[in-house]
């Protein structure tokens, strides 16, 4: 069976505005594909280590953002191994009308993020007018199913944000206020616990 763990990103330049504007910070264009604060580096530095005391993993699966790319960058510099690490569109936070969720195009990532790999997203993503639960519901099932591709011997780290994971294992964008750069693995389906 696969064996998954999850993490949401580093603290980012959008949870940073939001706690000077609240909700507006979600529209504003500065936080445009949010990037890592210094704090949200440091969490990722620590998480590296953290990563490095846990049985390889042999993929990581990644949401697109850069705040989600540079947090697995982060891990992964701090490996003594390079698992395979796969950019999904399918992982684009909800809502992706939202400013800090609208990507770069994937020449400029490639660039930026050469060793992860992106043929699993659009050369240009474009912003969508609406992104509604159903939505985020069939991006969560093309997840699963991309997922159901990997043998069952893989251990598997998913790098995403709060509301697609709170809507992944729970079925609710809202239930848990997940912390940053923080591992947990799912007990069954139900549980969704900090890895100790």
């Amino acid at each position: 069976m696969v064996k998954i763990y999850y993490v949401r990103h580093g603290h980012a330049e959008h949870n940073k505005l939001f706690e000077e504007l609240g909700v507006d910070a979600y529209k504003d264009p500065r936080v445009t594909d949010s990037t890592l604060t210094s704090i949200g580096l440091e969490q990722t530095r620590l998480l590296s280590k953290e990563c490095s005391s846990i049985s390889p993993f042999t993929v990581i699966i990644v949401s697109p953002l850069s705040r989600c790319l540079e947090t697995a960058e982060q891990i992964i510099t701090g490996l003594s191994y390079k698992p395979r690490v796969i950019a999904l569109d399918e992982m684009i936070e909800w809502s992706a009308t939202h400013t800090p969720n609208h990507r770069k195009d994937k020449s400029l990532l490639s660039n930026r993020f050469p060793s992860i790999d992106f043929n699993h997203i659009e050369s240009i993503r474009n912003i969508p007018l609406s992104d509604s639960i159903q939505d985020l519901e069939q991006r969560i099932n093309a997840f699963k199913s991309f997922v159901k591709s990997f043998d069952d011997n893989d251990r598997i780290l998913v790098v995403g944000h709060t509301s697609w994971l709170n809507q992944l294992l729970f079925s609710d964008v809202k239930i848990k206020d997940l912390h940053h750069a923080r591992i947990y693995e799912s007990a069954n389906d139900n549980q969704f616990v900090v890895k100790d």
